[in-house]
């Protein structure tokens, strides 16, 4: 059955088999693998089987077509059409291997000269990515190489080719393809490319040149300018990424995304008032522009300006501009209007679930815990909630859980919050915490470092880290420095000097650490812990009445274990 025999086929039996078809249909769309017929599958009639097929790929179901296609192409080893998509069914269903063979003789057979110029060449594009998912590089790149040798200005096969020489650590190949291209046709993309090869190289001012003839190609191309500016933020020229910016905004004064863009790189280099102007030029030119507002009211809540924010949001119908509204009052501790307002979003609401979550903030803050929990937890059981609210959320239930005291459930209920693509900060901090409740500190140690990945100058799981370890006498030097790390950004906190103090006790140094626990006892003079802590430096140093004058006063400020502080005063510390 050649092609033109099943083409045929299908136009004289159209209405005889119409019952056929229907039953097909229904079939492939029901299910994704072969039924069980009365009749074993490669009895059926071919053509019954491809009309079958083309259902199952209308549907999506690849496999299913896969397998009504190698029937009909075993009982027809010539059927050009249908091997064609029974090659690329494989290859879209995960079976990239088992479509070579159908590749090959499609293309490298007499089964060729079936085929139009155009199918030759989509055939040959996913050849190669059958050789790839294959694992076959060596033949990705030769199929590649033929059809940039037939097709010179082909450019998603050239920009693969480029990019597979580059993984086999071939730079000079991947730059010597797409100056091959470049010479049958420059474009924009094939710049952009030779820039990336010549930076991965080392070669940055070769990589300009590139980057320039990119704009030169497409000037007023927004997204040239953005990629030309990140580039140059790459390369370390922020002068040269912030004035390809603005010089394509004097051109299209009005295009948000480049807005956005230098907006961005604006308020990375702490110059968020510069940014403001911009978007406000932005929303007096185009009042209408909803997306020019929203930025602005969100740059205004990052920067603490609520007031302006509630202003900006303040009118706006949209479900968005109404969830910024509540959030710009809610910053302003303006608990009991934020919260009606959020109370407002009904269920249809595409805010709906983070106005809950909001609602739940509020009432942990309120002392509603309970509340909060519930509301907590319904939102982690759904899946309306947007993935970095759902992070958030999952912050927000090991914070009250935490409240609670209720260690083990901290560990055990926000453990499937690992699995998410980033864990939020405070999420692995409360998880630390409760580690070093039950002296798990290894896994506590793990939580730490994977916030301060993510946050390395976070002054709280610095100066946590280093106390955990003083607590322990161990690796007292690199106690000490994150702690000191933590006071860079907080050089009076009386928590912080209090662990610093610590550090020194374990190490034996006593008149350090009072000297020091003073300090902390200036910013922070109620804390029982910290109180304890100075007795127990003054009984090692020889001032034992000192020392017990200060355990009664930790009795006094409610020590968490009186039991222990009493040992103490009629003990001493061994």
């Amino acid at each position: 059955m050649r092609i033109a025999l099943v083409c045929l086929a299908l136009l004289l039996s159209a209405c005889q088999h119409h019952a056929a078809t229907h039953s097909a249909t229904h079939h492939a769309a029901a299910t994704n693998h072969p039924a069980k017929h009365a009749v074993p599958i490669e009895q059926l009639e071919p053509d019954f089987l491809f009309i079958a097929a083309q259902t199952a790929i209308d549907n999506g179901h690849l496999a299913t077509a896969a397998a009504y296609l190698k029937v009909v192409v075993s009982k027809d080893p010539y059927a050009t059409l249908p091997r064609a998509q029974l090659a690329e069914a494989l290859l879209k269903s995960g079976q990239a291997t088992a479509s070579l063979p159908h590749f090959a003789y499609l293309l490298d057979g007499k089964a060729r000269k079936q085929l139009d110029a155009n199918e030759q060449l989509r055939l040959r594009m996913l050849q190669a990515a059958a050789q790839l998912a294959s694992n076959h590089i060596d033949d990705a790149i030769a199929t590649l190489r033929r059809v940039v040798h037939r097709h010179p200005d082909h450019l998603p096969a050239r920009l693969q080719l480029a990019k597979l020489y580059l993984t086999q650590r071939d730079a000079e190949q991947a730059l010597a393809v797409i100056a091959e291209g470049i010479a049958h046709h420059d474009a924009p993309r094939l710049r952009q490319m030779e820039a990336q090869i010549l930076l991965k190289q080392g070669k940055p001012k070769a990589a300009l040149k590139s980057l320039e003839k990119m704009q030169q190609l497409a000037p007023d191309n927004p997204v040239i300018a953005i990629l030309f500016s990140q580039f140059a933020l790459q390369m370390g020229n922020t002068d040269l990424a912030e004035q390809r910016l603005r010089q394509f905004l004097r051109r299209h004064p009005d295009n948000l995304n480049v807005t956005r863009e230098l907006g961005s790189l604006l308020v990375q280099h702490g110059r968020s008032g510069e940014a403001e102007l911009l978007y406000q030029q932005l929303l007096k030119r185009n009042p209408a522009m909803h997306e020019a507002r929203t930025t602005l009211g969100l740059l205004y809540i990052q920067t603490g300006q609520y007031d302006k924010a509630e202003k900006l949001f303040a009118g706006q119908k949209g479900d968005s501009d109404r969830f910024y509204y509540a959030a710009s009052i809610e910053a302003q501790k303006r608990d009991k209007e934020a919260l009606a307002l959020y109370r407002a979003f009904p269920p249809s609401s595409p805010m709906r679930a983070q106005a809950q979550l909001r609602i739940a903030a509020i009432d942990v803050r309120a002392g509603r815990d309970k509340q909060a929990l519930t509301i907590v937890r319904h939102l982690l059981a759904g899946k309306a909630l947007p993935h970095p609210q759902r992070s958030e959320a999952w912050a927000l239930l090991s914070a009250i859980l935490l409240y609670q005291e209720r260690y083990q459930q901290v560990i055990d209920e926000t453990a499937p919050a690992l699995d998410q693509p980033q864990v939020a900060p405070r999420l692995l901090f409360n998880r630390a915490v409760a580690f070093e409740h039950f002296h798990r500190y290894d896994e506590a140690e793990t939580m730490l470092r994977a916030q301060l990945k993510q946050q390395p100058n976070n002054s709280e799981a610095l100066n946590f880290f280093g106390y955990m370890l003083a607590e322990q006498g161990v690796r007292l030097d690199e106690a000490e420095q994150l702690i000191r790390r933590a006071l860079n950004g907080k050089p009076d906190d009386g928590y912080y000097l209090d662990s610093l103090a610590w550090v020194y006790y374990q190490r034996g140094d006593f008149k350090q650490a009072i000297r020091i626990q003073k300090q902390a006892l200036k910013q922070v003079s109620d804390d029982a812990v910290m109180a304890e802590h100075m007795g127990d430096m003054l009984w090692k140093n020889g001032d034992p009445d000192g020392a017990r004058r200060q355990w009664r006063r930790a009795l006094a400020l409610k020590h968490p274990h009186p039991e222990a502080v009493k040992r103490k005063i009629k003990q001493g510390v061994p």
